[in-house]
């Protein structure tokens, strides 16, 4: 860079060099608090792990109660907070089996006729699940919560960091569960009870799941996600995790319009935009306390045993040593 003279030129370089400097000591503070978090959930590991599972309960049983409504005693606080107890300490398949009865119970007082339609939904998504994928099991009950809170991206974005191409299922899986609860919210059960009225109220409900734009735009694109995802992760590149994230992002975000552009969708555009932008800080953020790895260390290692010569290319992940100073003060008897 030229600025006109020597001194200029030397000026430009000298703080050049200081805002990398100011650039560096930013980046050590944002890793030694990074550092610090870590330290402090691996010491309270157990009890963070309580909270959190108690709080996850909470919202679920809570967003259950909100949204369906049909039974008042079931969206009672002190039910609520009885249910979110027990969730903390059972496994997830338990957790993921509360909170279908509660659903089922809400849509009895609905209907049992769509209450019993959607047991026999329910209990296929979860046999699935149960054959070829449990590792993300509590993603069934998440996913549908994600896209009421019109982020799913996020979520999809962070199970495909951290587990398998199997775990699709579940995604599928949750999307479905969503527009199945969606189509009995929104259907009009106002029949008599004939015969002819049963079969016309299941024909009405399958139709409003079977014909839902949205739900086949949903699957499309979380599925794209997660795939798109999962391979660039995948790839032998630097910043690959990152790049996951970004781009399934970007591609959620375009999917979502192009379903309301060709298949007239009804999906909010600002949600859009801004469900993808947040999905891919969300996805940044839970990556980055996850691990950080320090490309520019990266070494080619070579190795063999008695059957192969490997050849492996390893990146240390970058940790912080926190420093932790304690001052004591020594005190001298003053001499008489």
């Amino acid at each position: 860079m030229n600025c006109g003279c020597g001194i200029e030129e030397k000026s430009c370089k000298i703080r050049r060099k200081v805002e990398r400097m100011e650039r560096k000591v930013y980046i050590r503070t944002i890793l030694e608090w990074r550092e610090k978090l870590y330290n402090s959930y691996v010491q309270y590991d157990i009890y963070i792990k309580m909270f959190l599972r108690f709080i996850m309960s909470a919202i679920i049983f809570i967003v259950v109660g909100s949204k369906l409504n049909y039974y008042e005693k079931l969206s009672n606080p002190l039910l609520i907070l009885g249910l979110a107890l027990v969730g903390t300490f059972v496994p997830d398949a338990l957790l993921v089996f509360m909170v279908v009865v509660v659903t089922l119970l809400e849509l009895y007082f609905l209907s049992p006729i769509i209450a019993g339609i959607c047991a026999l939904c329910f209990l296929f998504l979860y046999l699935m699940l149960a054959r070829f994928d449990q590792k993300t099991t509590l993603a069934l009950i998440f996913v549908p919560i994600f896209i009421l809170w019109k982020i799913p991206i996020s979520l999809v974005v962070v199970i495909a960091l951290f587990f398998g191409a199997s775990s699709v299922l579940t995604i599928v899986a949750g999307t479905c569960f969503y527009y199945i609860l969606d189509a009995a919210k929104n259907i009009d059960i106002n029949v008599g009870e004939t015969t002819n009225d049963v079969f016309a109220l299941i024909h009405m409900f399958m139709d409003a799941i079977i014909k839902n734009k949205n739900m086949y735009v949903m699957l499309m694109t979380l599925v794209a996600v997660f795939f798109i995802t999962y391979f660039v992760r995948r790839l032998k590149m630097d910043f690959s995790f990152e790049m996951g994230v970004i781009a399934g992002g970007i591609c959620g975000f375009i999917l979502l319009l192009l379903g309301n552009v060709m298949l007239d969708s009804k999906f909010s555009i600002l949600w859009v935009v801004l469900g993808s932008v947040v999905s891919c800080i969300i996805g940044l953020l839970v990556h980055f306390m996850h691990m950080v790895l320090d490309y520019g260390q990266k070494e080619k290692v070579q190795f063999e045993d008695d059957e192969y010569y490997y050849y492996v290319t390893a990146v240390p992940k970058m940790k912080m040593t926190v420093s932790n100073k304690k001052v004591k003060n020594i005190y001298t008897k003053k001499k008489r």
